[in-house]
């Protein structure tokens, strides 16, 4: 498994926050990696090293992917040249990194940003999963009815957990993705869609990483005005 980074000549001879680190990014359902590529971009920017993980978000289970997951994390904390492991993860691949901690939790585990997460369901898989379950089994089990797959999960207990959410997420819905044990919430301006191309969301994971909060500055960032969004331009969402 190969992880990537862009070294800065500048930089080389000094340690940076991001030195020994990885970020794994898990992306939802869909498109696949693809909506992930300009955060990861702009983490490897900042000097970590990052690993967009694929997997076939169209078939299998949930609790398949998590599987997949969690070897893959116990695989990349055997390495030496990795310090500390955390993980990006958008929509479903939040709920897929969500299980894969509950088969056990890397030695090097390090925060978690989730990227509008469907914790608590979604309606939109509420009203449309059971019409899919013959051929995308995964979008049921991210339902909002108490007795779906996402809402069986247990509660997740002493992680560092940040979650950005989209304030006009029609797919999700803010308040769907909050977690009782999450350290900081912040909701950005936006779709559920375009919320990992956005550079103020980006900004946002890096933030998290680094100190475990969110970066509000000066301004309540769940008030802002969409006339704030920065979505990536399509030239760079297109370069690997």
């Amino acid at each position: 498994m190969q992880t990537e980074r862009i070294p800065d000549p500048a930089h080389s001879a000094d340690k940076t926050p991001a030195d020994g680190q990885l970020v794994v990014l898990v992306h939802g359902l869909g498109p696949g990696r693809l909506p992930m590529w300009p955060l990861t971009r702009r983490l490897k920017r900042a000097g970590y090293r990052t690993l967009n993980w694929r997997y076939p978000c169209l078939r299998h289970t949930i609790e398949e992917h998590g599987r997949r997951l969690h070897a893959a994390l116990e695989s990349l904390s055997t390495d030496p040249a990795i310090e500390r492991l955390h993980l990006a993860t958008y929509s479903m691949g939040s709920i897929v990194a969500r299980t894969s901690l509950e088969l056990g939790r890397p030695s090097k585990l390090g925060r978690i940003v989730m990227l509008a997460p469907p914790n608590r369901g979604s309606r939109w898989a509420s009203t449309f999963g059971p019409m899919l379950r013959c051929c995308i089994r995964t979008v049921d089990q991210l339902a909002a009815r108490p007795d779906s797959f996402v809402n069986s999960l247990p509660e997740p207990q002493g992680l560092e957990i940040g979650i950005i959410a989209a304030r006009h997420d029609q797919l999700v819905g803010a308040e769907s993705s909050q977690l009782a044990a999450a350290l900081d919430r912040v909701v950005l301006p936006g779709l559920h869609s375009f919320l990992p191309i956005r550079r103020d969301a980006a900004r946002q994971v890096q933030h998290f990483l680094e100190y475990g909060a969110f970066d509000r500055g000066e301004e309540d960032l769940s008030r802002a005005d969409d006339s704030t969004a920065a979505p990536v331009s399509a030239a760079e969402a297109k370069q690997p």
